[in-house]
C-alpha cells in the first residue's frame, strides 16, 4: 500500500515568494499538431494561468517539456518551437526558447532571464543518454549552476501549483 500526502502539504503559488527565482515547471506540452501547427491547445490554456502568475510576481519560469519521441535524432516536426509561439501568442509578450535543457545551450539562455521571463526548454528524448538505462545521478540533466536558486515546487502536476485548477 504506497502513502500519500495529502495535497496541503505541497507549497502553491500562494505559498511562496518567487521574485528573482527561477521556478522550474515540468509541463506536459506535448500537443497535437500538423503541419508543425498546433491543432489542440488544450494543455497550454491549462498552464497559463501558472505561467502568468509566476511571471507577473517577478519570477523566471521555466517550463521543461517535450513533443513526441523521435527515434533516430533530431527531428524538426518534433520541436517545441511551435508551442513556444503559441504561448507567446497567447501570453501577449515575448517567450525565449532553447532547442535543449542541457549544455551551454540551456546555460545561456537561463542565465540571460531577467525578472518575469519566461523560457521554453526542450527535452531531447532522442539523446542516447536517455535512451538507455543509467542512474539517475548519472543523468545529463542541469547541473546545479544552471538552477541555482530554482524553486522547489511540487513538480508531478502542473494543475497542483495553481489553487484555481481543479482537475
Amino acid at each position: 500500500m504506497t502513502r500519500t500526502a495529502p495535497l496541503s502539504v505541497f507549497r502553491t503559488l500562494d505559498d511562496v515568494d518567487v521574485a528573482g527565482k527561477k521556478v522550474l515547471v515540468r509541463a506536459d506540452l506535448n500537443v497535437p499538431m500538423e503541419d508543425s501547427k498546433i491543432t489542440d491547445a488544450t494543455r497550454i490554456d491549462r498552464i497559463l494561468v501558472n505561467i502568468h502568475e509566476i511571471s507577473e510576481k517577478k519570477g523566471k519560469v521555466i517550463l521543461l517539456s517535450h513533443l513526441g519521441r523521435p527515434k533516430n535524432g533530431p527531428d524538426s516536426k518534433n520541436s517545441l518551437k511551435p508551442v513556444a509561439v503559441e504561448i507567446e501568442r497567447k501570453l501577449g509578450r515575448y517567450v525565449a526558447f532553447a532547442s535543449d535543457c542541457v549544455g551551454e545551450v540551456a546555460k545561456s539562455a537561463v542565465a540571460a532571464m531577467r525578472e518575469g521571463d519566461v523560457l521554453v526548454l526542450e527535452i531531447r528524448d532522442f539523446m542516447p543518454q536517455r535512451r538507455r538505462t543509467i542512474r539517475p545521478s548519472s543523468r545529463p540533466w542541469p547541473n546545479s549552476a544552471t538552477f541555482s536558486s530554482t524553486m522547489p515546487l511540487h513538480r508531478a502536476s502542473c494543475a497542483c501549483l495553481d489553487r484555481r485548477i481543479g482537475t
